[in-house]
C-alpha cells in the first residue's frame, strides 16, 4: 500500500528540517559516461559525496601551499592527520563490490510497508545516534581483536582513534579486502566485498551488540 498522508507529512516535514535536495539533470547525449558510472556505484549518493569531500581536500591542501610556498605533498601528509583523507583508488573500487547492511533492523523495511519507518528513523536519530554509534564502534574495535585493520592508511589505529572517527566523521575501514563504511548521522554501517569467513565474523560481532546483517 501507498504512504499515508500522515507518513507523507512526517517525511516532507523530516526532510524540511534536516536535509536539503539538489537535483541534477544529465544529458543521455553528452552524459553517458557519467551515468554509466553513477549506475555501477551501490550507493550513489555518497559516492557524490565522497568525490565532493576529496575535492575540498584537494583544493585546501594546494591553497595553503600557496600561502606558505611549501610543497603540496606535504600539506597531504599533514592533512591526512588530522582530517577525513580523499578517496583512494582502493575506496572507489570497493565502493562498486557487493555490500551488506550492518543495521539496528533485521531485513530491509519494504516500500508499502504500513509501519511509520521514518518517523521512528527519526526519533532514533535525535534520541538515540549516540548510543548507536557506540555499538558501531564496538563491533569494529571487536573486529580489530580478530584482523588487522586501516583507517586513513594507518594500520591498527589506537582504539580512542578508531572511535573518535565514527563519532566525527565519515569513515572507511578496511579490512581482509573488505571495507565498511560508517557514516555519523546513519544508524547502519556498511560492508563491501566481504568474503565468507569475514561476513560470518562481523554477524557474530553484530548480533553481541544487538546489530543485524542482511543484505539488500
Amino acid at each position: 500500500m501507498p504512504a499515508t498522508e500522515a507518513q507523507r507529512r512526517a517525511i516532507r516535514k523530516y526532510n524540511s528540517t534536516n536535509t536539503r535536495q539538489i537535483g541534477l539533470n544529465f544529458s543521455f547525449k553528452y552524459d553517458a559516461d557519467i551515468l554509466a558510472k553513477l549506475d555501477s556505484v551501490p550507493n550513489k549518493q555518497g559516492y557524490i559525496k565522497e568525490l565532493i569531500r576529496a575535492d575540498i581536500v584537494r583544493s585546501a591542501q594546494n591553497t595553503t601551499a600557496q600561502t606558505y610556498h611549501i610543497k603540496p605533498e606535504y600539506c597531504f601528509e599533514k592533512m591526512s592527520m588530522e582530517n577525513q583523507k580523499p578517496m583512494t583508488k582502493k575506496i572507489e573500487e570497493l565502493l562498486q563490490t557487493p555490500y551488506w547492511i550492518i543495521d539496528i533492523l533485521p531485513k530491509q523495511v519494504p516500500k508499502d510497508s504500513l509501519g511509520q519507518y521514518f518517523v521512528i528513523e527519526k526519533n532514533l536519530r535525535e534520541e538515540q545516534m549516540k548510543n548507536i554509534r557506540q555499538k558501531h564502534a564496538n563491533v569494529i574495535l571487536k573486529l580489530n581483536c580478530y584482523r588487522e585493520i586501516e583507517l586513513d592508511g594507518e594500520k591498527n589505529p589506537k582504539p580512542v582513534r578508531i572511535a573518535e572517527a565514527i563519532n566525527e566523521r565519515v569513515t572507511y575501514i578496511i579490512a581482509d579486502g573488505a571495507m565498511i563504511l560508517s557514516e555519523p548521522d546513519d544508524t547502519h554501517m556498511t560492508i563491501f566485498n566481504p568474503d565468507e569467513e569475514l561476513l560470518g565474523l562481523v554477524k557474530e560481532l553484530a548480533a553481541s551488540e544487538g546489530l543485524f546483517v542482511w543484505k539488500p
